[in-house]
Parts: C-alpha cells; sequence; structure tokens
C-alpha cells in the first residue's frame, strides 16, 4: 500500500524506521519519488537515511510525537537526519536538568482516562515525555528514555548511544540494547543483533572498543535471524528480554 502511495505522489508519508527499511528491500519504482518521508516511532539510524537517500534521491527525516499530546516536532530543510527537527506552530520544547524533554502546548491533556499519573501532566500545558535529549544549532535530538538508562557501577549508560555504535558495524541491520542485573556493576547492557553471524560477535565486540568506553560495551551479545515486533512495527523488546 505504502508502496503504491509512494508512486501515486502522496505529499507526506510517515512510518516507523522498520517500514522504510522493507521499502528499500524491494524498492523498484522506476522514477525518482515525490513528497516527503518522516520516520517516527522509533529512532531513525543514520544508517537507514543514507541508505534511502542513496536508492530513492530523497530525504527520509524524523517526525516527532506523543499518545500524550499528539505530533510535536518535524525535521525540515537541512536538519539533520538523526535530529527530530523544530516543533510544529504553538509547539515549545524546554528540556530539564535531567535532560528530559518537556513538551508544552495549548489544551494539552490533563489526566489519563485509565489510571493515574500525575507526574506527566502539568497545570500549564506541559507534558514530561519521559525521552532525554538536547538541543543544539537550532534543533532537537533524542538520547532515548529516562526509564531505560542504564546504571553501570554508578555511571549512566543510555541504550540508544550503543545501539548507534552497534549499527556502525558492517552487516548490522538492527540492535537492540537492554539492562540486565549484575553481581559486580549492579546492571549491565546486554545487545541482541541482528544481520550477523553469533562467529561475528568477537570482531564486533573488537569493533565496539573504538567506538565506546569501555563500561558501555555489552558482555553478551546474542544474535538473532531478526527482531521481534510489535504489531505497529516497533522493536518487541519485552519480547526481547
Amino acid at each position: 500500500t505504502i508502496r503504491h502511495w509512494i508512486a501515486e505522489g502522496m505529499d507526506i508519508i510517515t512510518g516507523v524506521p522498520y517500514v522504510f527499511q522493507l521499502l528499500l528491500r524491494g524498492w523498484n519504482l522506476s522514477h525518482e519519488p515525490r513528497g516527503r518521508y518522516f520516520a517516527g516511532g522509533e529512532p531513525l539510524r543514520t544508517s537507514l537515511s543514507v541508505s534511502w537517500r542513496d536508492k530513492t534521491g530523497v530525504p527520509l527525516r524524523q517526525e516527532y510525537g506523543l499518545s500524550e499530546g499528539g505530533i510535536v516536532s518535524f525535521g525540515v530543510g537541512n536538519s539533520p537526519s538523526d535530529s527530530i527537527g523544530t516543533p510544529i506552530s504553538d509547539v515549545f520544547i524546554s528540556i530539564e536538568h535531567t535532560n528530559e524533554l518537556i513538551v508544552y502546548r495549548q489544551h494539552a491533556p490533563a489526566h489519563y482516562y485509565f489510571g493515574e499519573n500525575p507526574s506527566t501532566f502539568g497545570a500549564c500545558g506541559q507534558v514530561w515525555t519521559g525521552d532525554l535529549g538536547y538541543y543544539k544549532d537550532g534543533y532537537y535530538y533524542l538520547t532515548g528514555r529516562s526509564k531505560s538508562v542504564i546504571i553501570v557501577a554508578g555511571m549512566k549508560v543510555t541504550p540508544l548511544e550503543i545501539e548507534s555504535a552497534i549499527c556502525l558495524y558492517e552487516g548490522i541491520e538492527e540492535a537492540a540494547v537492554m539492562s540486565m542485573p549484575d553481581n559486580v556493576t549492579g546492571e549491565r547492557p546486554v545487545a541482541v543483533v541482528s544481520g550477523i553471524r553469533a562467529s561475528a560477535v568477537y570482531d564486533l565486540k573488537l569493533f565496539l572498543m573504538s567506538q565506546l568506553e569501555t563500561y558501555k560495551i555489552p558482555k553478551t551479545i546474542i544474535t538473532l535471524p531478526s527482531l521481534p515486533r510489535t504489531l505497529s512495527g516497533k522493536v518487541d523488546r519485552q519480547a526481547i528480554k
């Protein structure tokens, strides 16, 4: 269906990154696609955005939104592919000292319909997103979820940083990093990857030594033919655990 929309010249097409990964595998359009393409729901890997531009001739950028408040920002113009761009009209993003993104907008939700979580919503239209990030040169970037931060011997590690480093290794299609208990350090990162054989794990660890501090390198790396997914196409981290 999405391939048909591309052929028909839809103005804007969005999807989780996995959708665009699948499109590249079977790309057979005879003409350059029109419109604008945005990946959301999960961070967009630089390798995928580069492959998309090389194959299609058009950029693939990110959009950022919340179930608790709708679309927040789009990557437009010259925004880097790894940024979530700039907020849409009448939306403002603030970054707390904890690096958590707070979204301000008119008519923001005041509470959840089911259950209560008073720390999510504020009285002045703010929504605490739980997403970590930073602002640089006019654009916003995500670095992970506050709940997914791994504390290794007192030092904070974000899975996204490790996943991005792993995906630089030749052949890696996807990576998911999560925390597991450790008797010595309290927690440790564990990685599950697709695209390489188990015999290549040792070389992958050697490669990561040039990309990451030692305490960030997963001691355990598991290879799978593909990563399990939710119905929406996101990586199913609970299934991986």
